[in-house]
């Protein structure tokens, strides 16, 4: 793997990245917020998380219900805020992963950090 991307360094082959700008995309803004919402509701971290941290900060004479609301809230808005976040620079880093110049630093990196663990392992006593 280490050779074969170094190979690719060589012949100047860049990361396969699709051109997203020549053609008008269509985004059903509803059925992604619907997605991403069930991915959330599903997910079993999600759940420990809620399970193991929310208790601490409800109060056992109150609404469990209703004291967890603005804890949930502001957890979902933090999230929002970095998943925006997150969107925003892979959308900019685009340009970059698509440079020839940054697909040759990245697979000579990636090519000689492989061949040296190769060779560490190759090299390295039971």
């Amino acid at each position: 793997m280490g050779i074969s991307s170094l190979k690719q360094m060589l012949l100047g082959h860049g990361l396969p990245v699709q051109d997203t700008e020549s053609r008008e995309l269509s985004v059903d803004r509803w059925r992604s917020y619907r997605e991403g919402a069930l991915s959330n509701v599903l997910n079993p971290k999600t759940v420990i998380f809620y399970m193991a941290f929310l208790p601490q900060f409800i109060s056992p004479e109150g609404s469990a219900f209703w004291q967890s609301q603005p804890l949930a809230g502001l957890h979902f808005v933090i999230c929002m805020c970095w998943q925006c976040f997150l969107a925003i620079m892979v959308a900019r880093a685009r340009h970059l992963l698509a440079s020839p110049r940054f697909s040759k630093a990245f697979h000579s990196m990636t090519g000689s950090v492989i061949v040296m663990l190769g060779v560490k392992l190759a090299l390295a006593r039971q």
